[in-house]
């Protein structure tokens, strides 16, 4: 079987939502040299087991009713998913991101350029003229 946009992410008609799931989705950030390149919410089954799961990606071009499409393959231990994504993250997948999940507590506010070093998620700021280091919940840090 290979999954597509609707299988790999979020809905909260199949997947449920918060409170009545304790984890209905899992909020991934794909970190390429330091800075978010694609953030999403996952269906849980997805994000926690392949996303999360550190896979290995390749890709190869098939023809599905009559079109080309490129079609990654995470592989993790021994099992493989095929996945047909946009290009953009296709192309992500394909770079070795880092996957990091984004949680409530510590990164909800979390996107697409955003920086992340050790002490986690982040973004400068300019703050009455000051630049400052903003966290992933939005507290100045520095």
């Amino acid at each position: 079987m290979t999954l597509t946009n609707y299988d790999i992410y979020y809905d909260p008609i199949r997947d449920g939502e918060h409170p009545a799931v304790e984890k209905p989705a899992t909020p991934v950030a794909f970190v390429i040299d330091g800075e978010v390149a694609y953030a999403h919410g996952f269906c849980p089954s997805v994000g926690d087991n392949i996303f999360l799961a550190n896979p290995s990606y390749t890709s190869r071009m098939e023809t599905i009713d009559g079109v080309e499409v490129e079609v990654v393959t995470a592989t993790v231990g021994s099992t493989s998913t095929d996945i047909i994504v946009d290009e953009h993250f296709t192309a992500v997948l394909l770079s070795y991101p880092l996957a990091i999940e984004i949680t409530r507590t510590g990164s909800k506010f979390v996107d697409v350029g955003w920086k992340h070093d050790e002490r986690g998620f982040y973004q400068m700021k300019d703050i009455d003229g000051v630049i400052k280091r903003i966290d992933g919940m939005g507290n100045v840090v520095e």
